[in-house]
Formats: C-alpha cells, sequence, structure tokens
C-alpha cells in the first residue's frame, strides 16, 4: 500500500485580490484556484479586504509553520489611497524578509489595474494608472533586491487585457475585478513562477 503524497502547505496574505471579493462568484478566487489545481495542498488565508502593505505583517501566523508556498498579493488600496511610495518600499521589504523565513518559495503580485474600471475617466484613469505603474516599479525592484518572485498585473495600455475589455474583467458595476480577472491574475502567476513544481505532489 503506497504512502499517501504530503500536504503542501501555501499561505496566502494580501488584499482582496487575494480573496476574490465580490467577483460574482465564490469559486473564482485565488484559494479556491490553488485548492482546485492541487488537491493535495491546504491554503491559510490571511489576507482581508481593503489591507494595505502595513498590514501585512500583522497578517503573518503567530506560530512558527513553514510553508512551501507563500503568496502575496497586495498593492490596490496603497494605489487608490496614495501611500508613499517611501513607507511602501520600506514596509515590502520588511514584509519580505519576514515570509522568506517561512517559505522557499515567496511570490508577491500587486494589484489589478484600478485605472481600467469601466466607472475610472479621465482624468482619473490616467492618474491612478500612472499611480498603479510606479508601484508595481516598486515592487520589482524590492522583489530583485529580495531575490524573490514579482508577478506584474500592470500591462502597457495597448497590450493591457484589463483596458481592452473591462467589461469581462470588473463586476456589472465597473469597479471591483470579475471572476474572469482572477482567473487571469491565477494563470499569470501559475505561469511565471514556480508554483505548479513546489506543489506538487511526491511519494511520501
Amino acid at each position: 500500500m503506497s504512502a499517501s503524497p504530503p500536504i503542501r502547505q501555501v499561505l496566502l496574505l494580501g488584499d482582496s485580490t487575494a480573496l476574490g471579493v465580490d467577483s460574482g462568484d465564490p469559486l473564482s478566487g485565488i484559494p479556491h484556484c490553488i485548492a482546485s489545481d492541487f488537491p493535495h495542498s491546504r491554503v491559510t488565508v490571511k489576507a482581508g479586504d481593503a489591507m494595505h502593505v502595513h498590514d501585512l505583517a500583522r497578517q503573518f501566523p503567530r506560530d512558527s509553520r513553514v510553508y512551501d508556498v507563500l503568496l502575496i498579493m497586495c498593492g490596490g488600496p496603497d494605489v487608490l489611497h496614495f501611500t508613499p511610495l517611501r513607507r511602501i518600499s520600506r514596509i515590502l521589504r520588511q514584509v519580505i524578509a519576514l515570509a522568506r523565513e517561512r517559505s522557499p518559495l515567496v511570490i508577491v503580485a500587486n494589484g489589478t489595474h484600478l485605472g481600467a474600471a469601466p466607472l475610472r475617466h479621465w482624468p482619473v484613469e490616467s492618474l491612478l494608472s500612472s499611480r498603479a505603474r510606479r508601484v508595481a516599479d516598486i515592487f520589482r525592484r524590492v522583489c530583485q533586491e529580495s531575490d524573490v518572485k514579482f508577478v506584474d498585473f500592470t500591462f502597457p495600455k495597448e497590450i493591457d487585457p484589463f483596458t481592452q475589455d473591462p467589461g469581462r474583467f470588473f463586476d456589472c458595476q465597473g469597479m471591483r475585478p470579475s471572476a474572469h480577472a482572477y482567473s487571469l491574475c491565477y494563470r499569470l502567476i501559475r505561469s511565471r513562477t514556480p508554483l505548479s513544481l513546489a506543489l506538487e505532489p511526491t511519494a511520501g
């Protein structure tokens, strides 16, 4: 009789992007996508709606458990509320240092392109788009310096799926990412990081 594959442990921190809230489909969120694709994984979700980068440190479990994957998805509220860029950089470095103590694979992803939401019009759209790119640049630089994986959900306007098809990637109110948006985010994470390799079961 063969041994059961070991349970892979995943810790998910961040804001509503990590939860898939208000997508219209409770099964569209990142935690469900991971659990569905990797049934031998256990996803611990500590993310919360409207959380900022400065909230991340409080989301770490108080135990000393080490996870196979630690996924951080955040930045949207910091774009909207204009968190100072230097503060984002400083705090993200601290959070990543904590994360590297808890997992051999740390993945960081930023928020979806809020400036592309149908109810955002010029000059708000332009302002938020510019702000989102600057925050993404900080995420990219800090992740490179910290040697962790970064998945960027901002794209040049001419190839940005959120801008090209906002009716598909935002909810009926034109504000929140839709189930299609969360599905796209998950596919990008899988294709651009070793997530699958880290969560594949092996014989115990």
